[in-house]
C-alpha cells in the first residue's frame, strides 16, 4: 500500500476573526482578515493544519489583499488609501521586472521575444514605467542575484503572501507561455518564495493552479 502525503497551503479565516468594514482602498468593500497556512496533507486532502505563514486582510469584493497595518493607516484618509494603493502596484511591478529580466539572462542572453514580455509589463502598470525601466538596467547590469534579492526583500515588506504567489504564479504563466519551465527558472522561482518567507514546497501547488 502506497501513503501519499506531503503538504500545502490554504488561505482562510483567521482564529481571531476581524473585520474592517467598507475598508478595502480600491472598491470600499468589508475587509476580512485571512491566514495564509501550511496544512499536511494525505491523499493530497488538507487534514492537518500546520504554521500560519502569513496573516493578511482580504476584501469580499475585489479579493485584493493587504498587509495588517492597512488597520491604522486608512484611518488617515482618502489619500493614504490611494497612496497604499500605488505603492503595493509599483511593487508588484518591480519585483516582476526583476524576477522576469533575471529569468530572461540566466542563460547569458535575452532575447527579442523575452523583451518583449518583460516590456508588456509597463503595458500593464503605466504608471511606473519609470520605475520599470530603472529595474530592467539594474538587473541587467549588476550582479542580478544581488539586486533581484533586495526588490524581493522590499517586496516582502508591502505584499501579502498571496500576493507573492500570485506574483511568482504570474512569472511562471509567462515561461509556461513559451514551453516549459527548466531546472534553472525551477531553482530561481524557490528561491525567490524562500526570500519572501514563503515554503518552498508551495511552490508545485503555484505552478499547478497556473495550469489549470
Amino acid at each position: 500500500m502506497v501513503i501519499i502525503f506531503g503538504s500545502r497551503g490554504r488561505v482562510g479565516k483567521a482564529r481571531s476573526p476581524d473585520i474592517i468594514v467598507g475598508g478595502c482602498p480600491g472598491c470600499g468593500k468589508d475587509l476580512h482578515l485571512q491566514e495564509l497556512r501550511r496544512w499536511f496533507t494525505l491523499y493530497f486532502i488538507p487534514t492537518i493544519p500546520l504554521d500560519v505563514i502569513d496573516s493578511f486582510y482580504k476584501c469580499e469584493g475585489c479579493e485584493e489583499t493587504y498587509k495588517k497595518e492597512i488597520k491604522d493607516r486608512i484611518k488617515v484618509g482618502t489619500k493614504e488609501k490611494q497612496k497604499m494603493i500605488e505603492e503595493s502596484q509599483k511593487m508588484f511591478a518591480q519585483a516582476l521586472t526583476a524576477g522576469m529580466t533575471q529569468m530572461a539572462i540566466i542563460d547569458g542572453t535575452m532575447s527579442k521575444e523575452e523583451k518583449e514580455q518583460i516590456q508588456k509589463i509597463t503595458e500593464q502598470f503605466p504608471k511606473h514605467k519609470k520605475e520599470i525601466e530603472e529595474t530592467i538596467k539594474k538587473v541587467s547590469k549588476g550582479n542580478s542575484k544581488d539586486e533581484v534579492e533586495k526588490i524581493l526583500l522590499k517586496a516582502r515588506d508591502v505584499l501579502t503572501a498571496e500576493g507573492i504567489m500570485i506574483l511568482i504564479g504570474s512569472i511562471a504563466r509567462t515561461l509556461l507561455a513559451d514551453g516549459t519551465i527548466d531546472k534553472k527558472e525551477e531553482t530561481l522561482m524557490k528561491e525567490y518564495l524562500m526570500i519572501c518567507g514563503i515554503p518552498q514546497s508551495l511552490y508545485q501547488q503555484i505552478i499547478d493552479k497556473v495550469k489549470q
